[in-house]
């Protein structure tokens, strides 16, 4: 069965529409048939007071002028963009076929500016959209880019059980990545933030995770 993007536009709330930000980080087809993988990130960041795109005119622009082949990773060449890229040619995986969002619609600068009380509330409205994508399309494993993500999706997901996977970077500061799964077989596999890690370096690259992940929901289907 084959779902449409704008039947997952449905799911944002209106309250949500004239406010700055962005919902899709994949186009049309990635969000059109099921998938064993969803990406996550934390929020559509940049400067509010700058840029002059809401919630609906990236909607409208996403639905009626992006090629269905569109991903926002495949655009700007900026360090964030190539070490996502990294995780999907290590995968052997093409990004745009792979549905892509935001756990919070809303645009901000950093993630201190909405603070933690705001990203929970924003993300309770939001969550409806990511249940729509992760029951309808299937979803096994979802890729969270850095710690506040992963916490929003393990709460929606009902996962309070230890991780059952981890990678630990090979250098002085250490920083974990981590895997989750909840009763359901969902896993959730928190990655170190692409914007201050560098997966492209080898003690850091925390792709293995994922393809565990991958290969862990392939040999044990719903």
């Amino acid at each position: 069965m084959s779902w449409k993007i704008e039947e997952f536009a449905e799911h944002i709330p209106r309250s949500l529409m004239d406010k700055p930000g962005r919902v899709f980080y994949s186009g049309r087809r990635a969000f059109e048939y099921p998938s064993d993988m969803y990406i996550l990130g934390l929020n559509s960041s940049g400067n509010p007071d700058q840029e002059d795109e809401t919630v609906e005119s990236h909607i409208e622009r996403i639905v009626k002028r992006e090629s269905g082949d569109w991903s926002r990773y495949c655009e700007g060449g900026k360090p964030f963009h190539c070490r996502v890229l990294h995780l999907f040619e290590i995968l052997g995986r093409d990004v745009k076929q792979i549905p892509a969002s935001n756990v919070v619609f809303l645009r901000s600068e950093r993630e201190e500016k909405l603070g933690k009380g705001q990203i929970q509330q924003l993300a309770k409205l939001c969550w409806p959209f990511h249940q729509a994508v992760i029951e309808n399309l299937k979803v096994r494993v979802v890729v969270c880019l850095g710690k506040t993500s992963e916490d929003v999706v393990r709460k929606q997901l009902n996962i309070n059980a230890p991780p059952v996977d981890c990678f630990v970077e090979g250098n002085r500061r250490r920083w974990r990545s981590r895997t989750y799964r909840n009763s359901s077989g969902i896993s959730v596999v928190q990655l170190t933030h692409p914007s201050v890690a560098d997966w492209t370096a080898k003690e850091t690259d925390p792709t293995g995770l994922v393809i565990r992940a991958l290969e862990w929901a392939a040999a044990n289907p719903s």
